[in-house]
């Protein structure tokens, strides 16, 4: 039984977002806490409200805590009121207080990549997609005598080690946890999605993939493939083909060296706790030297001068008359330290 909150956090996200009753009674059972959602109140209501979920990532060669946004909302009849800036602004004084370096969130439509960026965040998750049309991958047609493809509705303990194995081997790439992985089975089971492994004669999994079905263009979505090899990966996605009776796949990897086409903008990132990135930024940058001034408009607590030398970041509310500081925004200072670190989110229920 849901608190008035939440019940009327859930009314909210019901008016404003077009999603399957099924996933919406899913999010708030194994999703949803009282301590993760922020609101605004008005006339006893809650007319905006937005989650704020935590996931490690892999980035500058160690593990850092991430605060996603989920569910950013506002009721129809109290938009641009400036209501969901001030949810955002507590959001981020919130996750700053945690300690949390890095917030993260997926915009729910194009426009609001802008929106966001005025809040400081900076497009840093790209993707690469692509459609597997199964006629051209015809040596792949069906899986060789030794290989087995498997549909998993349940917890196994091999898949997910799988899963989390490769995922943590990306060396900047939110991580999803044992109790994610179930939220994502659950997703899956009222979401029309699948989960498939392919694995060899030794019944080792080999490669694993992750789709939705996308009523709307009545395609086949994969929204996370991982193999031991490409060629693997294209067997695993032929095999799939054929047990689902479909010619193609709509698939979204991470952002290929040698794709053809440009990567697709997913989602955006803020830091919360620079001196802490710049740290972990300059360790794994040892030849990088720079000295920064930064700007930020929404916690201005980060507001200082920084200096990068020798694997090693030092901070100072004052600058000094024998520096030159390069002028950094908080939106700047999150793409530049992104820039050649190709991040990557999956599987965000977004």
């Amino acid at each position: 039984m849901y608190n008035n909150i939440a019940s009327q956090t859930r009314k909210l996200w019901t008016i404003c977002f077009n999603d399957n009753p099924k996933f919406v009674d899913m999010y708030f059972q194994k999703r949803y806490s009282d301590e993760n959602n922020i609101t605004h109140i008005q006339h006893r209501k809650v007319v905006a409200a937005l989650q704020t979920m935590h996931y490690p990532m892999t980035a500058f060669g160690g593990i850092i805590d991430t605060s996603y946004i989920s569910g950013a909302c506002t009721h129809p009849d109290y938009r641009n009121q400036g209501i969901m800036r001030r949810l955002l602004q507590r959001a981020l004084q919130q996750t700053w207080i945690r300690g949390a370096p890095l917030s993260t969130l997926i915009p729910a439509e194009p426009w609001l990549f802008d929106y966001y960026a005025r809040m400081g965040y900076a497009p840093i998750f790209y993707v690469h997609r692509y459609t597997f049309d199964r006629k051209e991958h015809d040596r792949y047609g069906e899986c060789a005598p030794s290989e087995k493809l498997q549909r998993h509705q349940s917890f196994e303990p091999a898949v997910y080690q799988y899963l989390n194995s490769r995922l943590m081997q990306r060396p900047c790439c939110i991580q999803h946890s044992e109790e994610d992985f179930q939220v994502i089975l659950a997703d899956l089971a009222v979401s029309d999605g699948y989960l498939f492994t392919l694995a060899d004669h030794y019944a080792t999994i080999r490669a694993l993939a992750i789709l939705y079905t996308d009523h709307a263009t009545h395609t086949l979505r994969v929204d996370e493939l991982i193999a031991d090899t490409p060629s693997m990966a294209n067997r695993l996605l032929a095999a799939i083909c054929c047990e689902r009776n479909v010619d193609t796949l709509e698939v979204t990897t991470p952002p290929l060296s040698a794709a053809k086409t440009d990567p697709y903008p997913l989602g955006m990132a803020r830091i919360i706790r620079p001196l802490l990135l710049l740290r972990r930024y300059a360790a794994t940058h040892p030849t990088v030297h720079q000295s920064i001034a930064l700007t930020d408009l929404q916690l201005p607590v980060n507001d200082g001068y920084y200096t990068l030398a020798d694997g090693q970041c030092t901070y100072s509310p004052q600058a000094t008359t024998d520096e030159s500081y390069d002028p950094y925004s908080i939106a700047q200072l999150t793409a530049k330290l992104f820039a050649d670190e190709m991040p990557y989110m999956s599987l965000m229920l977004n």
